[in-house]
Formats: C-alpha cells, structure tokens, sequence
C-alpha cells in the first residue's frame, strides 16, 4: 500500500514494473542489507554522479500504457505536488519575518525531502530564488522536466522582464523582509545539521543536488541571485564545519573509550571494542566524506567569487573564510587557503581589505594559530605595513591592531611599530586613539629607551605609574612638536594610561631633579593632561566652526576634574614657577596651568596673600622672558585674574596688572625716542633689532602686544600716542626695523579696537568722541598703508624676507580693523558710534589686495606661497564677501587656485567651502565673476594675442573646475546655477556673438561636473539658441560646439573622450568622491603628509587648510 502524504491521502506508486524490472525479486535477494544510521532509519544507498544527472530523467517515468492511461497517470502526479506544494506552504513566506521557527520549518522540510526528494529539492530552488528577489519560484514539476541551468536562465529572464520584490530580501535594513537573512542562513545550517544526524547527508543525493544549484546560480550573471547562492555556499560550508568537529569529538571520545577497554581482558570488554572500533571507523569515513563535501563546494563557489566584481560578494567571501580558518585549523589554516586572504589585502575596495584584516586579527591573537601562518607573515608582513597608510580610516585601525599583536607576539621589527606611533599624529581621532592603544606593546622599550638616555640606573625601583610617564615622555620626545603633536599625541594617550588622569603625579615629578628637555616634555604634558581633564579640545582648541555639544554628565565631570585640579595645583603651581621661572620652554606650559586654577579658591579659603603673591609672579616671568609662548600666556594669565575669574579677586589682581602696566610704559616711552631720532638721522642701528636700542624698543613693544591683545589697557598705557607717532615717522622714513614696526602696528589697531568697542557699548558716547576717534584711526590707517607702498623701497632684493613680514603685518592688521569697525554698523542708527565702519577706498582695497596677491604668487617662480600667506589671503577673500558689496577679491583669489602652492589650494578650498554654506548662489557668483574678469581681459587685448588669452582663459576654467565632484549633491546644485547664470548672460534675451567663445572656453571644462538631467534641460534652450544664429557666420561655430558637448553630456558622454575621460577619472577618483566641510583653524605644514594618498600616492579627498597641502610642493614654477 503507498504511504500517506502530509495531507493524510495515500500517494498513487510513483512508478510501476518495467521491462527492467523483471527480475527485480531476484536482484532484492542477493543484494546485501540495507544499514541503518545512528537514529535508525534506513540509509539511501550513495548515488552516483551519473545516476544523479539522469535522476530528472528517471523520476516518476510511467510504465508504457495508453495515451489515455498516461495521462490520467501524469495528471494524478501534477495534482498530488500541488497538493503537496500547497500543503507544505512557501519557505521564503515562512522565513520572511523575524522570530520565525527556523528550526521547526527545516525538520518539516526534511521529511517533506524523505517523502519526495524532487519536491524537497525544488523548494530549496524556488527558496535561493526568492531570497535573491524574483517573486517567481520553481516548482517540483518543473524541477523534474528541465536542468538547473535552464531553470536559472529562466529565472534571470524572469528578473529582466520586472517579477521582483519591492526590496532586496538580503538587505537587513529591510523593513518588509527584516530578519530574513538571518532566518535564511540559519534554516540552511539547520538542514545541514539534521541530515548529518538522521545520515541524509552521507548517501550523497542531498549533497549533490544543493551542490548543483548553488554551483549553477553562483555563476549568474544576476548580481542578486549570484550573491544569494554565494551566501547560501559559503553558510553550507559553515555548517560542514561544524558537522566535522561535531564528529571529530564523537570520534575522540570513542576512542578514549576504545583504549580504557583494551586495557580490560573480559570477553564482555573485548565485543564492546569491536563496537567501538566500528563506531570510530564510522566516524572517520564520514568526516573523510564531509571535508569532500567542503572542498566540493570551496573549489565551485569560493574560488570563482573571491573575485567577484560586487565588492559585498567578495568581503563575504573573506569574512567566512576567516571563520573556517578558525573553526577547523587543520584544513584551512594552510599556506593554500591564507593565499586568498593576502591576494585580498590588495583588493580596490575598503571592505574587502577590512575584512580581511579582522580575519587576520581574530587568528593572530592566539599563539597556536600564528605558529600555522610563519610564512603567510612573512610573506605579507610589507603589505599589512602598507595598509597603515591606507586611504580609508577603517581599515588603518584595523591594520593599527593587527600590527599590535603582531609586535606583541615579536612578529615584526621596531620600524613597523613606528609608523602606528607615528600615526599618533593623524587628523582621525579614531586613529589616534587606537594608535595609543597599540603603543602599550611598546612601552616597556620607551621606558628602557628614557631610562637609558638620561643614565637612570635599572636597579633604582620606580612604580608602575611613573615608568608610565617615562615611557609617554620618550614617546613625545621622538615624535616632536610639530603640527601640534604633543596634543595629538595626549588625545590619542588619553583614556588609555592611567597616569594622565592624575595631574598632581606629573607636578610632583616636575619637582624632582632633572634636565630642562625633560622637564619641558613633562610641563607640555602636565598643561595638556588639565585642559582635557576640564573638556577643553587640545587638537584644535580654536575650532569654533562647529557647536560642540556637551552631555550633563559630561559637564558634571568636567566640573569635578576643575575642582580637583584647583585643589591639587594651587598648593604646587608657585614652587613650580620659582624653579623653574628662568627657563622659558619649561614655564611658558606652567604659567598656562594658572588659567585652570579656580580663583574663588583663594577667596573662599581666605588666601588672598598667595594669590597676590602667584600674580607677582606672573609679573616677574612677563618681565624676564621674550619668548612669544611665554609672553602670551603671561596676557591669559592677567586676562583671567582681571575679567575672566573671580569677582571677588579683582581687586588684589588689578594693582598687579597696573604695576605691570606702568613699568611697561617706563621701559617702552625712552625705547620710543630714542629710536624716532634715529630713524629722523636715518641711522642704519634703527634696522639691526638684535643690539642697542632698537632690541630695547623690540622687547618693549612684543610686550605690548602680548598684553593687550589680551588685556584692554588702552587706557592705561600713556605710550600709544607715541607708538602712533612712530608708526608716521616709519612711514615716511627710509630705514626701518621690521619686527618693531610689525608689532607697533598690530599693537596700535588693538589699542584703537578696544577702544572703538567701549564707545559702542558706551550709550553715553558723544558725536565729539566718536569723530576724534575717527581721526585718529584714520590718520593710522593712512600711515600703514604707506608703509604698505612702500615696503619694497624700505627693503632690498636681498631681503626679501623682512619686506614679507611688514606686508602681512599690515594686511592682517588692516583685515581685524575693518571687521571689527564692521560691528558698528550693527547698532542702532541714531547710536553716535553707528558711522564708524571702517570703508577703504578702491584704490586702497586694490593695493592690498596686490601686495596680497603677491605674497601667495612669489616673485620666485620655484617657490610656493606658505601657510601665513595662504590664511593672510583667505581673511582678505573672506572679509570682503561678507562685509564689501561686490566681492571682487574672492572671485580674484580663486583664480590662483592650482598656481600658488598647496597652501594656496588648501585656503581656496576652505573659502569655497564656506560660500558653500552661505550659499550656493555666493559660490556661483565668485566663479562667474572670475570668469568675466578673465573673460573680459581676453575681449580687451588685440586680435594677435587673443588666441593665448583665449587658453589661458580656458586653463583658468579647467582649473576651478577641479574644485567640485560629480558626486556631490550641493556641488550637483551650484553646477546647475552656474550653467543657468552663463546661459542666461550668452543668450539672454538675444544670442550675443561675442560671448559664445565664453561658453566654449570658459563653461566645456565644467561639463564633466554638470549631471546628465540637468544637461538636457538646458540643450533645449542652447538649440533654440543655435537655431536663432547664422550656421555660416565664423563666430557661431563656439557656440554649436558647446551645444554639441552639451548634448553628448546629456546621454551621459563626457566632455573631454572616452579615453581621456576614463584616464581622469582614474587620476582623480578619490577628488570626486569625498565632499568635506572643514574650518581654517588648523593646518599642518608637513609638506610630506603621507595621511593624504593612499598606497599609490594618489589623492584621495579635497584638501583644505585644517588637512594640510593638497601636493607636494614643487621646485619648479606651476604658472603660466
């Protein structure tokens, strides 16, 4: 009688007796007994590759009869499927939603399989079809009549004519299909694991069919399907894994077993050996069998989509292989298998590369593990220190750890290590910081390396904590000061080493003896360690770009840390500055810890006497140094005792402050003339500041200015008067000194802007102040920009350096006075303060910005302009787009961009980023204004000249064109406008012949960047254009070329060929992708900035002043 089928009917015989069957009695006699599997059930007989390829053929075949009888036979077959098809339900439905029963759903499909296996098989097809998104699936019927391929060709048509889901089944973020993959993966390992224990798995049938379609669809051309039969590889392999060591521990222990029963003679040990021996053998035949099984299917998926083009395909690929590597060392972590992880440490994408690093994390932390992989590290050991300077930050992190552990387990040489110190340097804070982490396998070799340095004898003990601070101390040493580097290197420190968080241990070391490099390194380290203890950004402590948003918690530690630090400090700081007051790298950083001592300490605790002693001192140090640092800390520090502190002790600071004031004033007045008389003689002394009375009036008047460009004591220091005085008399004289000058000029515009400030905040100002102060400014601002003019007469050829110096000293002074005389215009009409804006002239606006230009564009064509330079230019360019009406120097500044250096680069890019924020209007305007201007040029030359203008014109335009990506969807949109302003200024309301060369030279460049859709919304416009104008006229042809490019980018053709478009792209891939919007606090002058090319030295994301050079800089000239 036929068995039942799930719906309790009883299934019809699937075939009936052949003329081949005949003798079957007699062939069921003599064959041998079937084996039972460990649960019991009879086991299939293995299936041969050639019964497996005519199984389709073979299956339910009917027995020659009628056509009547065949069928009725064919059709009770169709309709019991179906029936049971229905009966079972869809697995894709049952595994779509999360939570499902996944191991419920694969027993039930399991014996669904042992009551038909075409039918288990095909839902296992139509399942890894609708996982890779096709709404149409596979039936048993169609199963048995066609082969995989077929199926799968049909399936891809299926695909192309639109039978897809609304969204990809495989995507987690999925909301109609969340918690799918999970399930699906899972079910598979799940039908693994159960044919393992109910011996399905080893008659070869079940194997081979998934076998065969996931070979079959893992080569499709359909990326979906491709990557769903690639992870549905990839997750069989898995479970064959795990299947082998299950097997592997049944098999140990029946062989411990097996020995403790040799050990014993009784006959009832000796049967129970053979069982075993029997059971071992079992064991070891079918982990024989499944490692087959896995190299089956690693040698017909693995090995082919390791390369795939989808970059997901190929990380998954690297990901499972990690995790075979892992799981069963003895197969996989071989030199054959690791090859594939060190050819993929090169791959073009981010991912793959990152996956492979955490692979190669995860097996190099365990000693077992590295001892199997000596030659793959030897091997690939360049290549993992290349990826330290990896383009993407991710992946640099990765390689950070690995590289640890590595070091660690003595896997690689010191020069490796120095380079993730050195990235204790980088602009990532995620770098820093796992650079720091790394440094903990370095440590005990920094600590010997100071220890040995400064002779400090190894039997002399010392705790964990100052070996700590020793080793930190050697670190910042070897690394340096430059670009902020003691700051990078603390935030990327901080966290990781318990020694920063307490303060009071690096001060009482500073008490101890030792020499001034060291106690300089622990003084930077003892201000750093109390700025970011109290919350304060040490990298870039300027950075006002961005609101910083602080967390209660946050705040409420920060306030703790303070009062620590105050309670810690204020017992030590005085003892500290006494030994240390004449050395000016050491108390410069001490003096700055001042400014983190709370007053109301000294107040509450009625301690007034220290305090005024603590200010004295001040007032001593401001007085023996001249060092800039010092100096300008001294003026934070009066600043703070004055106004920022505590009320209650402004009256015992403000004596100090005066009495400082007025020595200042009594050094400074006698300086003052005696130099105005020399300078009257034209007495060469006035320029050599290094000696007699011009070093006098150069310390003096560097005082000054470190005072009140912190302090308002312009009302207290008698002398300005006679600074100004002296800024007329240099202006008129013929020798000068360039630093006093520089400095009285700076010292001058602050004193008139503190001054300007009281009398807006003032509402009792009178008209009578406010015009005699407008006298006397403008009388100042007259007498520097004569200087200005003439700084080229006051300095020879051969100093050109001095002659720098004054220029930018002037600029940057002019540049704060006009935006600080700005706010004027902010107060209320009939305020008497409200005309004091401050407006140059056009022609003085014009020689600024020359002598401007000329800084960024050096005389000395083998020379770039520096980063004062760059900013000097970007304050110029910025002040005149928020505060003139035209904005004409932007639009000039921009025209240097790609000529004046990687500076220059970097602040054009910080200044169009920030009209990009204004903006993308303010943008489009600077762009077309340089390019009118230069247009304009070209237009007023002779007809013999103009072709090299016309080149030069379009050299212009190709150049800001590089400054905008494609990729970028603002970009996209001042594109947009641009091509929409110059449409409309050609052909608006009548085409203009004589501006058609301006859309072919000045706008072709740009087309690169303009999107397809936006460029045929404008073809309708240009061809109306180029209907409107004679095709015979000579002067028509620019304009139907631009129409012609223009049409080619709307079918999505570039402007420049396919060739050299290509090979653009190839050069400048990384430009176009990445859009940043950085600030123009910080730059790092490093001109061999390795952080911004990749391994091939190549570009990888738009500079600006806070990321450094854009390019090397180049020894020869770059400008036409």
């Amino acid at each position: 009688m036929p068995p039942k089928s799930r719906s309790g009917k009883r299934r019809p015989k699937t075939a009936t007796m052949t003329e081949a069957d005949e003798n079957a009695p007699a062939r069921a006699a003599t064959a041998e007994p079937k084996k039972k599997s460990r649960s019991g059930a009879r086991k299939k007989p293995a299936a041969s590759v050639e019964a497996l390829q005519k199984r389709n053929e073979n299956a339910l075949v009917p027995p020659p009869a009628s056509g009547a009888s065949r069928g009725r036979v064919a059709s009770a077959m169709e309709e019991e499927m179906d029936a049971e098809n229905d009966d079972a339900g869809d697995l894709f439905d049952l595994l779509r939603n999360e939570g499902a029963a996944v191991m419920l759903q694969a027993q039930d499909w399991r014996c669904r399989y042992n009551a038909n296996d075409v039918s288990g098989v095909a839902e296992i097809y139509s399942l890894l079809v609708k996982a890779a998104g096709c709404s149409t699936g596979v039936t048993a019927i169609e199963m048995q009549r066609a082969d995989c391929l077929s199926i799968m060709n049909r399936i891809v048509n299926d695909m192309a004519a639109g039978n897809l889901y609304g969204e990809d089944p495989l995507n987690k973020r999925s909301k109609e299909f969340k918690g799918f993959k999970t399930n699906f993966l899972q079910f598979v390992d799940h039908c693994i694991r159960e044919a393992s224990e109910t011996g399905d798995l080893y008659d070869g049938t079940l194997f081979l069919s998934w076998l065969e379609i996931i070979s079959t669809c893992s080569s499709s051309k359909a990326r979906p399907l491709r990557a769903a039969a690639t992870y549905m590889g990839l997750q069989v392999i898995t479970s064959l894994v795990a299947v082998v060591n299950n097997l592997s521990k049944s098999r140990d222990l029946k062989q411990n077993q097996m020995d403790t029963a040799m050990q014993e003679k009784s006959c009832k040990e000796m049967e129970m050996l053979k069982s075993l021996q029997s059971a071992v053998a079992e064991c070891q035949e079918q982990i024989e069998v499944v490692e087959k099984y896995m190299q089956d299917v690693f040698t017909q998926v693995f090995t082919h989509r390791f390369r795939d083009c989808d970059e997901a395909i190929r990380a998954a690929c690297m990901k499972a292989l990690g995790k075979w590597m892992l799981k069963h060392q003895l197969v996989f972590l071989t030199d054959f298998y690791l090859k594939y992880l060190g050819w993929s440490l090169n791959d073009k994408n981010a991912s793959v590369r990152l996956e492979v690093l955490l692979a190669l994390k995860t097996l190099t932390s365990s000693e077992s593990h590295l001892a199997m992989m000596d030659t793959f590290i030897v091997r690939f050991r360049p290549r993992i220190a290349e990826m330290l300077r990896d383009v993407e930050a991710d992946v640099v992190v990765e390689a950070i750890r690995l590289s640890a552990i590595l070091h660690e387990h003595s896997e690689l040489d010191p020069g490796h290590m120095n380079v993730v110190m050195s990235l204790l340097m980088d602009k990532n804070q995620t770098i820093r910081n796992t650079a720091a982490r790394a440094s903990k396998t370095l440590m005990p070799t920094l600590t010997e390396a100071y220890r040995k340095h400064r002779k400090i004898s190894s039997k002399e003990r010392v705790d964990a904590g100052e070996k700590q601070l020793q080793g930190i101390a050697q670190l910042m040493t070897e690394l340096g000061d430059r670009n902020n580097g003691y700051a990078k290197a603390i935030d990327g420190l901080w966290g990781v080493y318990k020694v920063l968080e307490e303060p009071e241990m690096i001060a009482q070391t500073l008490m101890l003896d030792m020499s001034m490099e060291e106690a300089a390194i622990l003084a930077n380290i003892l201000v750093l360690v109390i700025q970011k203890s109290v919350g304060e950004d040490i990298v870039k402590p300027n950075d006002l770009s961005a609101s910083k948003t602080v967390s209660a918690k946050q705040r409420h530690a920060s306030e703790i840390a303070h009062e620590t630090i105050t309670k810690k400090m204020s017992a030590i700081i005085s003892d500290l500055l006494n030994k240390y007051q004449a050395e000016a790298e050491v108390v410069g950083p001490l003096v700055e810890v001042v400014r983190y001592v709370k007053l109301e300490h000294y107040s509450l605790s009625h301690l007034e006497h220290e305090f005024t002693a603590l200010a004295e001192q001040v007032k001593d140090i401001f007085f023996k140094h001249s060092d800039k640092r010092v100096l300008e800390a001294c003026g934070d520090a009066f600043n703070y005792f004055t106004n920022d502190g505590f009320e209650a002790i402004k009256p015992f600071a403000q004596p100090v402050l005066d009495a400082t004031v007025s020595e200042l004033s009594a050094k400074l007045s006698p300086a003052l003339k005696k130099i105005r008389t020399a300078m009257g003689k034209s007495d060469p002394s006035v320029a050599d500041e290094s000696e007699g009375h011009a070093f006098e009036l150069r310390m003096a008047v560097s005082r000054v200015r470190a005072l009140i460009s912190k302090c308002n004591i312009a009302s207290g220091v008698d002398v300005f008067s006679e600074l100004s005085q002296f800024i007329g008399d240099a202006s008129r004289s013929v020798v000068i000194g360039r630093e006093s000058v520089s400095m009285a000029c700076s010292s001058v515009s602050f004193m008139l802007i503190w001054r300007a400030l009281e009398l807006m905040d003032n509402e009792s100002t009178t008209v009578e102040q406010v015009n005699a102060h407008i006298t006397e400014r403008d009388t100042f601002v007259a007498n520097i920009l004569h200087i200005l003019r003439r700084t080229q007469d006051l300095f020879d050829d051969s100093d050109a350096e001095s002659a720098n110096k004054v220029e930018r000293a002037v600029i940057s002074t002019i540049c704060d006075m006009v935006l600080y005389y700005y706010n004027s215009s902010t107060l209320p009409s009939s305020h008497p303060a409200h005309s004091m804006r401050l407006q140059l002239s056009l022609r003085d606006s014009q020689d600024v910005w020359a002598h401007c230009t000329a800084l960024i564009t050096p005389t000395d064509t083998t020379q770039d302009a520096d980063l004062n330079a760059a900013r000097l230019a970007y304050r110029m360019a910025m002040h005149d787009e928020k505060i003139a009406e035209n904005g004409a120097l932007g639009a000039d500044f921009l025209s240097n961009f790609k000529i004046g250096g990687p500076w220059t680069d970097a602040a054009i890019r910080t200044y169009c980023n920030d009209l990009r924020r204004t903006g993308p209007q303010v943008l489009v305007r600077a762009v077309l204004t340089a390019l009118h201007n230069a247009y304009d040029e070209v237009l007023s030359t002779d007809l013999g000249n103009r072709q090299l203008l016309l080149e030069a014109y379009s050299d212009l335009a190709t150049r800001l064109s590089d400054m905008f990506a494609l990729s970028s969807r603002r970009d996209r949109i001042v594109m947009r406008i641009l091509f929409e302003e110059a449409v409309n200024f050609t052909l608006n309301p009548e085409p203009v012949y004589e501006r058609f060369p301006f859309l072919a030279y000045g706008l072709s460049p740009f087309l690169i960047k303009l999107s397809a859709v936006d460029a045929k919304c404008l073809t309708f416009r240009v061809d109306d254009a180029v209907g409107k104008v004679d095709d015979e006229d000579v002067r028509s042809t620019p304009l139907i070329d631009f129409a012609d490019k223009l049409s080619a980018r709307s079918k999505g053709a570039t402007a420049q060929g396919p060739m050299k478009a290509r090979r653009q792209r190839v050069e400048k891939s990384a430009d176009d992708v990445v859009e940043r919007d950085d600030d123009i606090e910080q730059a790092d002058d490093d001109d061999n900035n390795d952080d911004s090319t990749d391994t091939n030295g190549k570009e990888h994301r738009s500079q600006t002043l806070n990321d450094g050079p854009v390019e090397k800089p180049s020894k020869r000239s770059r400008r036409k």
